[in-house]
């Protein structure tokens, strides 16, 4: 199964700091589009090792046609129930921080977290629920907050 999804991710990383100690200028970013659910695509930058991460991520996709929306950690169940936290997007293969915020009328999730020395891969994990219908992007950028 696979999700009709689109999550832009605008990488934009702000030089705040020294360099670190391989005189390697901080990373600088770029767009990272993921589409299909399983499908990790990383970012086109590598992230600089423990450096300060802010991550924004904003929007909501269709995760149903016939049911309801999800955002980066929630969904709205079929039935008019409240939205609930559920974990709808990955940072490095683990939940991203979002599942974990309260719900954000707006879709809009912030949090900081450390670069590794890699680039940041970005997923929507495949759902047991049927994904062939599911529309809508989750857009995500990323700074350098270090200071």
């Amino acid at each position: 199964m696979h999700r009709a999804l689109a999550i832009a991710a605008a990488a934009t990383l702000l030089p705040a700091g020294p360099a670190p100690a391989n005189d390697a200028p901080p990373a600088s970013g770029g767009v990272t589009v993921v589409q299909p659910a399983n499908n990790p695509q990383a970012t086109t930058f590598a992230s600089v090792k423990d450096r300060s991460y802010q991550f924004t991520v904003q929007g909501a996709y269709l995760y149903d046609s016939r049911f309801g929306q999800a955002d980066c950690g929630h969904r709205d169940p079929p039935g008019h129930e409240p939205w609930h936290n559920e974990p709808n997007f990955t940072v490095d293969g683990s939940l991203a921080s979002c599942v974990f915020l309260p719900f954000s009328q707006t879709h809009t999730y912030q949090w900081v977290q450390r670069g590794t020395g890699k680039p940041f891969v970005l997923n929507i994990p495949d759902g047991a629920y049927n994904t062939s219908d599911d529309t809508g992007p989750l857009v995500v950028v990323i700074e350098d907050v270090t200071p």
